[in-house]
């Protein structure tokens, strides 16, 4: 039993989840394209649940009951399709800790005509953080066969540079979080990160994290030392290396999988 998302996953929810098992004839793969928690939390079980839940009552502490109105909007997508379930769990996830520390102030504040995922103040330092999931790329069967790593490198950095144009309007450093596409190569997406960082509308982005799943695991940083024009201080890179236990990125290597 969850404490803070029961009433997200209403006896409502329940109910419609209980009818499409009803109409499972068996011939097919089970599956649904609009309650697609449900499938998640089968295939994770009850440790993912958990751990949303918990996230969550950090941002509801952090930001308080009065300022929970699009946040709730957002925990909406667990019960719509897989893209919409995918990124509203890392979204959730990567805001939770910055949240138990305190340092979280906003959510999505508004920059322009578009949002961020969080605002974070840490030693007097304004940070926007950004949480995004590929759900496209190239096709699983094609992993094991024969692929251009440029058309990888290149999808990466080109999510970079979108995310920092459309917070073009902000004036905050911007902390991207991103979990590629699953055929995704490590060091393609290394290949990305340099090609972005080199260019100097990418100057916005202090930092991208990569992330091995949606479930925001093995978080690992590549700082931007190339076209930063926001720098933050390294005390508060520390910090922030310390709340999601970062590990650094060999960008000094490419082929490797560090």
């Amino acid at each position: 039993k969850t404490t803070h998302l029961h009433g997200i996953f209403d006896e409502k929810w329940f109910r419609e989840v209980d009818e499409i098992i009803e109409r499972y004839t068996g011939e097919e793969a089970f599956g649904t394209d609009t309650h697609t928690a449900f499938i998640g939390f089968i295939q994770e079980g009850s440790d993912l649940l958990q751990r949303l839940d918990s996230a969550y009552g950090e941002i509801l502490r952090s930001i308080g009951q009065n300022r929970i109105t699009r946040l709730r909007a957002k925990l909406q997508d667990f019960a719509r399709p897989l893209t919409d379930y995918l990124g509203t769990v890392f979204e959730v996830l990567i805001l939770g800790p910055c949240a138990k520390m305190g340092y979280l102030k906003e959510i999505e504040p508004k920059r322009g005509s578009n949002r961020a995922d969080g605002l974070v103040i840490i030693e007097g330092v304004n940070l926007l953080l950004e949480a995004t999931v590929s759900t496209t790329g190239r096709p699983l069967t094609r992993r094991a066969g024969a692929f251009d790593p440029e058309e990888g490198a290149d999808k990466i950095c080109r999510k970079i540079l979108d995310k920092a144009e459309q917070l073009k309007e902000a004036t905050e450093p911007i902390l991207l979080f991103l979990n590629p596409y699953l055929t995704t190569f490590r060091f393609e997406a290394k290949l990305g990160i340099n090609s972005a960082f080199e260019k100097p509308e990418c100057g916005s982005i202090v930092g991208v994290v990569l992330a091995s799943d949606y479930r925001a695991g093995r978080l690992k940083v590549a700082w931007n030392t190339a076209t930063v024009a926001r720098k933050i201080p390294d005390t508060v890179r520390g910090r922030l290396e310390s709340t999601y236990g970062l590990q650094p990125l060999d960008m000094t290597n490419l082929w490797n999988d560090r």
